[in-house]
């Protein structure tokens, strides 16, 4: 059992396969072990939960690590679990919910786009929706290029001319929703 602050463990989403579906738990990472939370408490209570994570990590003979992490208003236990792995950002997010926000104002960049002498009506750029995703979920350029790509896949969106997978470049794209 190790008693922690907040600041030395990060914060992450974890998967745990059940039943044939993955169940999506709040995790941490530290020295590139994963945990899954167990239960939190007040910190009036702290010998309380020492003890008690003590006897837990005791009565699995050692063979499970515990972490009692503290930040300002609890403790919370987590406990190590071989079976979770790191959650995929690009496969929690809504699709509704963002293709509501892409297209709304703040989003990307919809408008009537000419290229070698034709006109693709209400399009966005690949390159951009890229640029705006990242910025909007802390993606990296590839993650975010496989959300795109989850959205040509989902038929959220298409390439104008259905042409291409889902690119960082400048390639147009068009919701469905917009098709005339």
């Amino acid at each position: 059992m190790l008693m922690l602050s907040a600041e030395q463990v990060e914060y992450c989403q974890v998967v745990r396969p059940d039943k044939g579906q993955n169940a999506v738990l709040p995790g941490v990472r530290y020295q590139k072990k994963l945990f899954v939370q167990d239960q939190s408490y007040p910190k009036a209570q702290r010998q309380a939960v020492i003890k008690q994570t003590r006897q837990a990590f005791l009565d699995q003979k050692a063979q499970v690590l515990y972490l009692v992490v503290e930040d300002a208003e609890s403790l919370t236990v987590w406990y190590q679990d071989d079976q979770v792995q790191l959650a995929d950002p690009v496969l929690l997010i809504d699709l509704e919910q963002l293709v509501s926000e892409m297209r709304t104002v703040g989003g990307v960049k919809i408008q009537d786009r000419p290229y070698h002498l034709s006109n693709y009506p209400r399009c966005f750029v690949g390159s951009e929706a890229v640029d705006w995703l990242s910025d909007r979920f802390r993606l990296v350029r590839a993650d975010a290029v496989r959300l795109g790509q989850r959205l040509v896949d989902e038929r959220w969106i298409h390439h104008v001319t259905d042409d291409h997978p889902f690119e960082d470049g400048y390639f147009f794209y068009r919701f469905y929703w917009d098709e005339k």
